[in-house]
């Protein structure tokens, strides 16, 4: 992955439907691609890989989830 492309390249065909990531470059958007971001720089050997993102954006459901019962 060029860790310079604009989020939505990709970030936006991760859960399109889903009200968290359909917004383009909202923040469920930009949360993915920083997450995705961070990986690829600190594991190199894998970088990014298409299927990372799904992995990634079932993650932040769940976390964001239990933010917001939590607040």
């Amino acid at each position: 992955m060029c860790v310079d492309m604009p989020p939505s390249l990709f970030s936006g065909r991760t859960f399109p439907q889903h009200d968290y990531f359909k917004t383009q470059l909202g923040a469920g958007q930009l949360a993915l691609f920083n997450i995705l971001k961070a990986y690829s720089l600190v594991d190199t050997e894998v970088g990014y890989c298409q299927g990372l993102g799904f992995v990634a954006g079932i993650l932040l459901m769940h976390v964001c989830n239990n933010i917001a019962k939590l607040m």
